[in-house]
Formats: C-alpha cells, sequence, structure tokens
C-alpha cells in the first residue's frame, strides 16, 4: 500500500471514528496509547501488521475525541437554554446582518470562571462600536445553533472590559484605513475582502451580486487568498533560491493567518500550503491524497466540530478535492490540446460541481452563472489583490503616495464588481433549488463512482503543481 493511501484510510478511519463518538459510544485513552505503542513496536520489527494497529488507533481516538467534544457532554453544553455570564475575546470582525443586529464570534471564552474550548456566537440587539480583540463581558440565555460556533446568544447585554489589542491588530486597522480613505466605496470594502477575506466592511447589495455569482469564495476567509499570496512570494523570491522562496513564503502564509484569522478553512488552507512548500523544497512528489489527508487528519484530531458543524472546512475540503482530484482526470479525458483558460474553466467547474449537493442542503440556492463568471474573473483578481495590496501601504507610508496606485485599483475593482452586478441581473443567474440528506448521499456516491471511473480509465491522479498546492478555488461559502 502506498503513502498516499495509507494516510488517506487513515483519515477515512478518523472521520469514522468521529461518527461513531458523536453517536454515543466511547473509548477510553488508554486503548490508544496501547495501540500506538503496539505500532511503535511492531514497526521495529518490520511487521505487516504495523499499519492495522496504527488504522485501530486512528480510528479508537476519533471515537475518544467525537465524544468527549460532543457539546452536550461539554461543560458549555451543560449549561444550554440557561442564563448565563461568559468572558471572552472578539474573534472576528463585527458586522451587522440583514435584520440590523450586531454579530461576532466570542473566542477563548471562560464560563463561571472554566475555559471551554468550543466558540459562542453573539448577536446584539441594539449597534455597538465594537473591534476584533477586545475583551468583553456577555450576559445571555446559551442556545445550540449550527456553524463553526456550537452556541450563540442572542439578543445579548455586553461590557466591555478591555480594549488592549495587539500590534498586529494595529497595523491590520492601519492598512484597512489607508486603503479605504484612497479608494472608495465600494471598490475598497471589496478590496479588503479579497485580501483578508473581512466581509463587514463591504455594502449588502454586492455581497448579495457575489453570492448570486458564485463569488463569494474571492471574499471568504479561505484559501484562495492564500494562494496569490503563496504564488506570488514564490514567484518573486524564486529568482533567488529554492530556499528563500519557501522561507520566505513561509513566513508570509503565517502573517496571512495572524492578520485573517484562525477559521477553520483558512488554517486547513495554510497546512495545505505549509504542507505542499515543505513537500517541494525536499524534492518529493506532492500527491493529491496527501495533500488532502493529512491536513484534514491534522484538523479533525484538534476540532472535530469542523467535521460536523463547520461549513466552510466541509466546502472547502470538497472544493480542494474537485481542484486537486476530479478535474485533473476530467480535464484528462476531456481536452486534447489543454490551455490555461480550459484547465481553470474544469477547474472551477470541478469546485462547482463537488460542492453543489451541500450547497443545495444548506442554502437551497444554486448559481447557475458560476463557472463562465468564475473564468471571466478569477485571472482579474491577482492583479486586483496586488494593486489593492500595493495602494494600501503606500497609503501607510504617505498619503500622497496613494494616488499613483489609486486609479489603476478603482478601474479594475470597478470592473470587477460591475461584472458580479451584471451577473446578478440574470433572470437566470440563480435557481432555488434544495436537497435532502438522502439525496446529498446518493450524489456523493454518484461523485465517487464518476471519480474511480475516470481514474480507472486515465493514467492516474498527476502530481500537485506547486502553484496549486494552496488551493485554487475554494470554499463557495454564502
Amino acid at each position: 500500500m502506498s503513502r498516499p493511501v495509507q494516510f488517506v484510510v487513515l483519515f477515512v478511519a478518523l472521520v469514522v471514528g468521529i461518527m461513531v463518538g458523536r453517536s454515543g459510544y466511547a473509548v477510553e485513552l488508554i486503548w490508544v496509547v496501547g495501540l500506538t505503542g503496539a505500532w511503535l513496536c511492531l514497526v521495529l520489527v518490520g511487521s505487516r501488521l504495523a499499519f492495522g494497529f496504527l488504522t485501530m488507533a486512528f480510528l479508537l481516538f476519533g471515537v475518544w475525541r467525537g465524544y468527549q467534544t460532543d457539546l452536550p457532554r461539554t461543560w458549555l453544553g451543560q449549561h444550554l437554554n440557561q442564563k448565563a455570564v461568559v468572558v471572552g475575546t472578539i474573534a472576528d470582525d463585527p458586522a451587522m446582518n440583514q435584520y440590523g443586529n450586531v454579530e461576532f464570534t466570542l473566542s477563548g471564552v471562560q464560563l463561571d470562571g472554566v475555559r471551554v474550548a468550543q466558540s459562542i456566537k453573539v448577536r446584539l440587539a441594539s449597534y455597538k462600536s465594537l473591534r476584533r480583540g477586545y475583551r468583553v463581558v456577555v450576559t445571555g440565555k446559551l442556545a445550540e445553533t449550527l456553524g463553526a460556533a456550537p452556541v450563540r446568544i442572542s439578543f445579548a447585554q455586553i461590557q466591555v472590559v478591555s480594549t488592549e489589542i495587539g500590534w498586529l491588530e494595529r497595523l491590520r486597522g492601519r492598512f484597512f484605513i489607508a486603503l479605504k480613505e484612497a479608494v472608495p466605496e465600494p471598490m475598497s470594502g471589496f478590496a479588503v475582502g479579497i485580501l483578508v477575506g473581512a466581509r463587514a466592511v463591504m455594502t449588502d447589495e454586492l455581497q448579495r451580486a457575489l453570492s448570486v455569482a458564485g463569488l463569494t469564495h474571492l471574499v471568504a476567509v479561505s484559501g484562495y487568498n492564500l494562494t496569490i499570496l503563496a504564488q506570488a512570494a514564490q514567484r518573486i523570491c524564486g529568482r533567488f533560491s529554492l530556499f528563500v522562496a519557501t522561507a520566505v513564503t513561509l513566513w508570509l502564509v503565517a502573517g496571512f493567518v495572524g492578520i485573517a484569522g484562525f477559521s477553520a478553512s483558512i488554517i486547513r488552507a495554510s497546512m495545505v500550503a505549509g504542507l505542499g512548500l515543505l513537500i517541494t523544497y525536499y524534492g518529493y512528489e506532492a500527491r493529491p491524497a496527501t495533500i488532502l489527508a493529512v491536513p484534514g487528519i491534522l484538523t479533525l484530531a484538534w476540532n472535530p466540530d469542523y467535521l460536523i458543524r463547520d461549513m466552510g472546512w466541509q466546502l472547502s475540503f470538497l472544493a480542494f478535492f474537485g481542484v486537486l482530484v476530479f478535474a485533473p482526470l476530467l480535464e484528462q479525458r476531456l481536452i486534447k490540446n489543454p490551455t490555461m483558460l480550459k484547465s481553470l474553466f474544469i477547474e472551477s467547474t470541478s469546485a462547482h460541481i463537488i460542492t453543489l449537493p451541500l450547497i443545495m442542503w444548506r442554502f437551497e440556492t444554486v448559481s447557475v452563472v458560476a463557472p463562465l463568471v468564475n473564468v471571466i474573473i478569477l485571472p482579474l483578481v491577482p492583479l486586483a489583490m496586488l494593486l489593492s495590496f500595493i495602494t494600501g501601504l503606500l497609503g501607510m507610508a504617505h498619503t500622497g503616495l496613494t494616488a499613483v496606485a489609486a486609479w489603476p485599483t478603482t478601474g479594475l475593482l470597478s470592473l470587477i464588481i460591475a461584472a458580479a452586478m451584471t451577473a446578478k441581473q440574470l433572470p437566470f443567474a440563480s435557481v432555488s433549488l434544495g436537497a435532502s440528506p438522502w439525496q446529498v448521499a446518493a450524489a456523493y456516491g454518484l461523485i465517487a463512482a464518476v471519480t474511480w471511473f475516470l481514474y480507472r480509465g486515465s493514467q492516474g491522479v498527476p502530481q500537485v503543481d506547486s502553484n496549486r498546492l494552496a488551493g485554487t478555488v475554494v470554499a463557495k461559502g454564502r
């Protein structure tokens, strides 16, 4: 059994274990430790049974983690449907929803003096000036909800206890202000969105247009932004040496994660980018199975809720599968003379197909124009990100320098927004179409069968190109 296949088997074992644990079955951690010890002994003696013991260890570890992190069994879950006072740090940019309520996510939560691992979604009844990084006390009734944060507090009362923010957050704020002063709305909000995934600064009309056109992945905190960063750093620094390109890119990826935040999709995308860069640097083959399975194992071992609750993680993982596995197989079968435009269309369509069943189930809306619009828009996004980044930096250095880059930045951003708005106006741009869980399961069974058919009739999934390692097309979250 090849190493990439082994990683896939371990990933599947962990997923199955988490699902078993969430269904109410429990195991003691000592069994995991015992199996891991047995695996090490068998590896030392060269036994073929070693991998079987490791697979069982992953399965039981998944059961243990799935059971231990199930919300009703946690300290936070024991206080559901009760009024509580929690202390935490605002983890994202507070934004106003369609009902005029301010929403944000609370992390580093303490309940009755006990630190809890889960985050909490907070909704305020009235506007209050808040900022990411503030330490707050929130009072309200705890209720279970869907999403990355399993618990919410609606119509909460809030008290700010600390406005101290780190140097990275202050630098981030200065950059946003400089960019917004140089570029008018809605272009400046869109620029911030494509750079760091901050949707809160975008207008509601623009967010709706991006959703209908299937372009929300551009402003999602996801791997697409990270892709552009990694590719630019590799191209610029690659002329010096592979070591310099790898080191600089890894530092930039770490900085991007610090600025954009620690959401599930960005953590997984950063792991994919880092793993791919290291694999390329040490001269190993970057196989899609390895690139998909290893970050999946690490993120799910850290937080099993990503598998059950986090749509960003789910859509991002599926879209990566579409780009790294399904698209190359489809391209081998359908395209004799591949070009960049053809490959881009195949990748965009593949990501859309793979994520479509889940989108239909959770959102009951499908963007019909997404593949075509992505082919038109995506080639313009790297230049738009570069110009926006330069404009913000020049604005931070000296306000008089922003005019140098502000004009082309505004023009290009206006062109992209105009294309999204035009797509939104089309009568067939999106349709309301839902799916039941059984239909979703059947759809993914069919996708798996088609993938296997394409694989059997092809030369196999090719090695992943280094420019794809951070993810070309990613989570299409709404």
